[in-house]
């Protein structure tokens, strides 16, 4: 396994966000978290046999999880 790094602005998504989006992936891979004042870090540990995809999917779907979880706090809903 080979640990990638991947960098989350917090001016764009949210931590409880990333978190979410980590948690889903423990069937395929292992995530550790770091948050600061500016940032979320995130350590993935994955079989190579994924490719980049695994990764570019954990960064869609944390968009996703951060425009779903943002509406809500606003009164919205998805539709």
């Amino acid at each position: 396994r080979v640990p990638r790094r991947i960098v989350f602005s917090r001016s764009l998504y949210l931590p409880e966000a990333i978190e979410a989006t980590a948690a889903r992936l423990d069937q395929v891979a292992t995530a550790s978290i770091s948050t600061n004042e500016y940032e979320v870090e995130v350590l993935i540990e994955a079989d190579p046999g994924y490719g980049e995809e695994l990764y570019d999917s954990f960064c869609n779907h944390a968009l996703f999880e951060t425009i779903v979880m943002s509406r809500r706090l606003l009164g919205g809903t998805l539709a």
